[in-house]
C-alpha cells in the first residue's frame, strides 16, 4: 500500500533565488524532510573529541550569533544558522514530516574517527539533551521547553512523530548506545517512530550483520540504509526489497544516488544516472508497503561551494539549475497512487510499476536501452480514458548546466487509450509515467 504521506541555508543569497528553492524542494517532496546534516550530528565540539555539541540549547534555537560553533566532520565550521526551529518551520512550511537525526554520542564510524564513544553522566546528560529537543518540538507552549519554543516565535507544538538516532553506523557499541536512547524517548513519547542505522554500505557482512542485529534487538523500528552505487547496479538490484521479509522492520532509504564515474573531480548529473534511479525507484514504489520512505542525497548545493557530487539541485547568485535526477522524483513524487495494482509485461529490460488512487492510475514505465520498445497497452477494466504522458528522454552523457539548463527536461502531451488499450513507443533513453482518470 502506498500513502501520498509516504515515501540550506543561503546565507545573503538573493531573495529570488531563496524563493525559488523553496518553491523547487516542494516539488520533489512526497512526505518529509530528513536532517540535520547527517555528519553534522556526529562532529567533535571545540574542547575535545568527546565533548558533543549540546544540539538543543546553546547551538541551535537560541540567538544566531550567540550559537556555538563547532568543527564539521566534512572540514570547515558548523554555524547552526539553520538549526532544529529553523528546520521544524522549514518543514511546517513546506507540509513535510520532519525527521531530526541525533547522533548515538558516537563519532562517526565511516570516517574512522578515533574518539571515545560518551559514557557515564556524559551519556545520561546526551540522552536528556535528546529529550529535551523532542520536548522543544512538542510540548505545550506553558511547559519549560514549550515556551522557550513560543518565545522563538512558535506557539503551537511542531509535528515531530520520527527520530533517527545515529548516522550510518553499525556494530555492538552503537546497538547498545541506540538502545539507551530509544528506549528514553519511547517511555515518555510512546508514538515516536525511532529510526536505527544500518550502516553505510548496501551489499556485504557488515550490513548483512547490522541487519541481523537491527530485527532481533529492535524489530519495531524503522532501519535505515545508506548506499551511493554504480548506475549499473541499480538496475541490476531493482528486485531488492522484493524478498525483504514482510513481518519485520520497515525500511527507511535515507540516503542514495547513482553514481557516474567523475569528469575530472565532480560526478555528472547526468541521464544516465537518473534513468538508472527512476528504474530503481519503481521497484521500491512497488515495495511500498516495506520502504516507507526514500530520500536522494544531497539535495541542494552551490555552485563553486561543492564538496560533494552528484546533488538533485544547484544553484547559484543567478539562477536555480534543475538536474535530471531532480525531474525524475518530480514526476515520481506527484504521481503517487495509494495502491499498488498487478502488472506485467514481456517487453526485455523495460522496468514498469502501476498503481492508483480514487481518482487516478498511474503507469511508470522506464526504458533504460539503447533501441525503443513498442508495447500494446491493455488496462482491465477501463475502456475509456483521455489522460495524459509525461516523458523525461535524451542522450545517456547528456546533463543540465547553468548556461543550457533545457536539455533534459520533461515533456507532457495527451494521451487516449480507446477499448481498453492503446499502442505506446517507449523511446531509448527514456521514463514515461501515464495519468489515466478512473471514472
Amino acid at each position: 500500500m502506498i500513502t501520498k504521506k509516504h515515501t540550506p541555508y543561503l546565507f545573503l543569497a538573493p531573495y529570488l533565488i531563496m524563493f525559488t528553492l523553496f518553491i523547487v524542494v516542494p516539488t520533489v517532496m512526497a512526505f518529509g524532510l530528513s536532517f540535520t546534516n547527517y555528519n553534522a550530528v556526529q562532529a567533535p565540539a571545540f574542547s575535545g573529541l568527546t565533548n558533543y555539541v549540546n544540539l538543543l540549547t546553546q547551538d541551535t534555537i537560541g540567538p544566531i550569533e550567540e550559537r556555538r560553533e563547532n568543527e564539521n566532520t566534512w572540514g570547515g565550521m558548523q554555524s547552526y544558522g539553520l538549526g532544529f526551529h529553523e528546520y521544524f518551520q522549514l518543514c511546517e512550511d513546506l507540509g513535510a514530516q520532519p525527521v531530526p537525526v541525533v547522533s548515538a554520542a558516537m563519532l562517526c564510524q565511516v570516517r574512522g574517527s578515533k574518539g571515545l564513544p560518551l559514557m557515564g553522566q556524559g551519556l545520561q546528560d546526551y540522552i536528556q539533551d535528546v529529550l529535551d529537543l523532542v520536548a522543544y518540538a512538542r510540548e505545550p507552549a506553558d511547559g519549560p521547553w514549550g515556551s522557550k519554543r513560543a518565545a522563538n516565535g512558535h506557539k503551537e507544538p511542531f509535528e515531530l512523530n520520527f527520530l533517527a538516532i545515529g548516522n550510518e553506523n553499525w556494530g555492538s557499541e552503537y546497538f547498545y548506545r541506540y538502545g539507551l536512547i530509544a528506549r528514553a524517548v519511547k517511555e515518555r513519547y510512546s508514538d515516536i517512530t525511532c529510526i536505527v542505522a544500518a550502516g553505510p554500505v548496501a551489499e556485504g557482512d557488515l550490513i548483512r550483520d547490522s541487519w541481523a542485529a537491527i530485527r532481533r534487538q529492535y524489530p519495531q523500528d524503522v532501519a535505515d540504509e545508506h548506499y551511493y552505487m554504480p548506475s549499473e547496479w541499480f538496475l541490476r538490484n531493482t528486485t531488492r526489497y522484493d524478498n525483504y521479509p514482510r513481518t519485520g522492520n520497515p525500511v527507511f532509504l535515507g540516503e542514495y544516488a547513482a553514481h557516474e564515474p567523475a569528469q575530472g573531480d565532480k560526478r555528472p548529473n547526468n541521464l544516465k544516472a537518473a534513468l538508472a534511479e527512476a528504474a530503481y525507484l519503481v521497484g521500491i514504489e512497488r515495495n511500498s508497503d516495506l520502504v516507507r520512505m526514500a530520500c536522494y542525497a544531497p539535495l541542494l548545493a552551490r555552485e563553486g561551494f561543492d564538496h560533494w557530487t552528484p546533488n538533485l539541485v544547484w544553484f547559484n547568485e543567478d539562477s536555480v539549475l534543475k538536474t535530471p535526477s531532480f525531474y525524475v522524483q518530480q514526476m515520481f513524487s506527484s504521481t503517487l497512487g495509494e495502491q499498488v495494482l498487478f502488472s506485467a509485461t514481456d517487453a526485455e529490460g523495460l522496468y514498469q510499476v502501476a498503481t492508483r488512487d480514487q481518482d487516478t492510475l498511474y503507469l511508470k514505465l522506464v526504458n533504460p536501452n539503447e533501441t525503443p520498445l513498442d508495447i500494446n497497452l491493455r488496462v482491465d477494466g477501463l475502456t475509456e480514458a483521455e489522460g495524459t504522458l509525461c516523458r523525461l528522454s535524451g542522450q545517456l552523457a547528456q546533463t543540465n548546466t547553468f548556461a543550457n539548463p533545457q536539455q533534459i527536461v520533461p515533456q507532457t502531451e495527451a494521451f487516449s487509450l480507446r477499448e481498453g488499450g492503446a499502442p505506446l513507443r517507449l523511446p531509448a533513453y527514456s521514463l514515461t509515467i501515464l495519468k489515466l482518470p478512473i471514472k
